[in-house]
């Protein structure tokens, strides 16, 4: 391994998690963890901590542009393919998933009440709207800004994107290929998030050490993706509209639809 872009990666690496923890630091001491006000402000912040740590690592790697090193230029030739599929397929996917589930009997779906729909409003305290707005429009609302909902979630992601997939895949895919790559960048990113999931309540309820491994399997797995569309677009804009589309329908609605068992 050349021993600046090792160096690199290394500092890239410690910044990342040095920036990430020291900012959502509050949140493993004040009660309530992700809960409390602060995080509305800290975790933010905490996603803009690789895309600084790219500053710090180029102090000891300064291997082409800045650009290039975050990744920010639109990339290869036939980049709006690349752009089209995440912003479309991948939100479309993630849609499709209650219908599959059901189809199998896994999932108990209600299209006349949209009983797991309203659970997901009341539990994000928008339950009095409910009492004017009928459900099944509210779904046909959220159905409807599909394309539009990535775009404006997307911003958030691109701090943690400039970092993961602008410059740290790239360099670990010249030392060490494709699969490798997708496995330690997914492993690094996962790591990053381990004190919010043991500290910080991330874990959803969960045990701890179940809760790290599922969303390590997740990160690892995912990362497959993000891997090949940043190497196959050249370019961070794909990854954070991705990262956009899998924070908000993920996280944001299938987890809140999903129910304990």
């Amino acid at each position: 391994m050349p021993p600046m872009r090792a160096r690199g990666i290394v500092w890239f690496t410690a910044a990342a998690y040095v920036i990430g923890w020291l900012l959502t630091l509050p949140l493993w001491i004040v009660e309530g963890g992700l809960a409390h006000w602060s995080a509305n402000l800290l975790l933010p912040l905490m996603m803009f901590a690789p895309a600084a740590a790219v500053l710090v690592a180029r102090r000891v790697d300064r291997e082409g542009r800045l650009r290039d090193a975050t990744g920010l230029g639109l990339g290869a030739a036939g980049w709006w393919k690349h752009w089209a599929f995440n912003w479309i397929a991948f939100p479309a996917f993630c849609l499709l998933a209650p219908f599959v589930g059901a189809l199998f009997g896994l999932y108990p779906l209600d299209l006349e009440e949209f009983s797991g729909f309203r659970t997901i409003v009341v539990d994000a305290g928008g339950g009095s709207i409910l009492d004017t707005i009928p459900a099944g429009t509210l779904v046909a609302l959220q159905a409807g800004s599909v394309l539009l909902a990535p775009v404006f979630n997307a911003p958030f992601a691109l701090g943690e994107e400039i970092g993961w997939r602008g410059y740290l895949v790239p360099r670990l895919a010249r030392l060490y290929g494709f699969d490798r790559t997708a496995i330690f960048s997914g492993a690094i990113w996962a790591v990053w998030h381990y004190p919010l999931i043991l500290f910080g309540g991330y874990s959803g309820g969960a045990p701890a050490w179940y809760s790290i491994l599922c969303f390590t399997v997740l990160v690892v797995g995912i990362s497959y993706l993000y891997t090949w569309i940043t190497l196959e677009s050249g370019s961070v804009w794909p990854a954070m509209l991705l990262h956009g589309s899998h924070n908000l329908y993920i996280q944001g609605l299938l987890d809140r639809a999903t129910i304990d068992t």
